[in-house]
């Protein structure tokens, strides 16, 4: 029975987070690519399930909370996975899985780095923790689901130690192993080598940080460091992971931030938080740290997540796309929206008519011009400019205002 509550009262808690930034209006460029099943930057898998619910009305609510309850529930796995800690020790992993920054700032949102994160501590759990029977069904299972997480981002490969250390406590023949390792990578390189798009999301993602000056390519590490544990399972996760020495947990840590090293997204902080949960039960699962002050570091743990959350609220910030498209909708025209200047996938999610960039011979079967830089030649066209929330937009009649 007590299970069954606590089960309601986390589904509770998504519900709510995933509530909250449904109700901001909007959605993100990177969500809508993955609601309109756009075919980049990620490979097809979990934006293909995504793409299946388009035609629901509810489809960003729907996904938000189900992003959001897998990553609450999640606590269920994290407490069987810790059964060798105290209580006071599982209740504080469970906790920081929870509130930690990297997971908390990212509940309700419609990303796949959630998705990526919840399968690495599935390889966690497969790696170091479960209990596996040694057969060809369970290095299926194993290879199944890293097929899964390579096909659902490419930022999972990153979590090759781990699932080279699950298979191998499988016990099955080298061979076997080194397939359901290799032909998942094969695959999705041959799919990413078949889309132009990718290849150049790829080389963008790896020459965006030659702007700004080295040292702060290690501040962005650093940063994700900590905000991916709040400090605190930072810190915990760290030091099991050195203590102990495991090569799934430390060799992905190792990738995971060489790549971010290079690559910096304020999201990719909850891609850490698995690996600090692997290395902090390692910790914890000592006699000798058993009587850490579990309730002091729970509380810095909350105090740091509030630091991060005032700091860098970037997660929820959908800006004025659905308002605008609301009200150039109600006017009541016809044809397609004109934008001037560069534009997210959010405008296209946004709209129920054509999105096409904006061309001054394109004015005669347009409805609205979205001058997001100025619209060359549109003064002479004899449309009307009106302000919405702060974008200016041009159209043919007065109903927009």
């Amino acid at each position: 029975m007590s299970r069954r509550i606590l089960a309601i009262g986390l589904q509770a808690c998504a519900l709510v987070l995933a509530v909250y930034p449904w109700l901001l209006g909007g959605v993100r460029t990177d969500e809508a690519k993955y609601l309109l099943n756009i075919p980049y930057p990620q490979p097809p898998f979990g934006r293909w399930i995504i793409g299946m619910t388009e035609f629901l009305p509810f489809q960003e609510l729907l996904w938000r909370l189900i992003i959001a309850s897998l990553l609450v529930h999640a606590v269920f796995l994290i407490w069987k996975i810790s059964a060798k800690c105290g209580t006071f020790a599982r209740l504080f992993l469970c906790a920081a899985w929870l509130l930690s920054a990297g997971v908390l700032l990212q509940m309700g949102t419609i990303m796949m780095a959630p998705v990526t994160a919840l399968q690495g501590l599935l390889l966690v759990a497969l790696a170091m923790f479960l209990p596996l029977k040694k057969d060809q069904w369970t290095s299926f299972f194993i290879g199944l689901l890293w097929f899964a997480s390579l096909f659902t981002a490419y930022q999972a490969v990153l979590y090759l130690p781990l699932a080279v250390e699950a298979l191998r406590r499988t016990k099955t023949s080298i061979f076997t192993q080194i397939l359901y390792i290799l032909i998942p990578i094969a695959l999705v390189f041959v799919y990413a080598l078949s889309n132009p798009l990718i290849i150049a999301s790829f080389v963008n993602a790896g020459t965006e940080n030659e702007t700004i000056p080295f040292y702060a390519w290690a501040f962005y590490l650093v940063r994700l460091w900590l905000s991916g544990g709040s400090v605190i399972l930072t810190v915990l996760g760290m030091w099991g992971m050195l203590r102990h020495r495991r090569f799934g947990l430390l060799g992905s840590f190792i990738l995971l931030s060489a790549f971010c090293f290079i690559s910096f997204r304020e999201y990719y902080d909850i891609l850490f938080t698995p690996l600090f949960i692997g290395g902090a039960i390692l910790l914890l699962q000592q006699r000798k740290n058993r009587s850490l002050p579990f309730l002091w570091l729970t509380a810095g743990l909350v105090f740091c997540t509030a630091f991060f959350t005032w700091k860098y609220p970037v997660i929820y910030s959908p800006g004025p796309a659905r308002s605008v498209m609301q009200e150039i909708q109600a006017a009541g025209g016809t044809g397609s929206i004109l934008i001037a200047g560069p534009f997210g996938h959010q405008w296209q999610y946004e709209s129920r008519f054509p999105i096409e960039r904006y061309r001054s011979g394109a004015l005669l079967s347009a409805q609205a011009a979205i001058c997001l830089i100025k619209c060359e030649g549109i003064e002479t066209s004899g449309w009307q400019k009106v302000d919405l929330y702060g974008v200016e937009v041009w159209g043919k009649g007065s109903k927009q205002h």
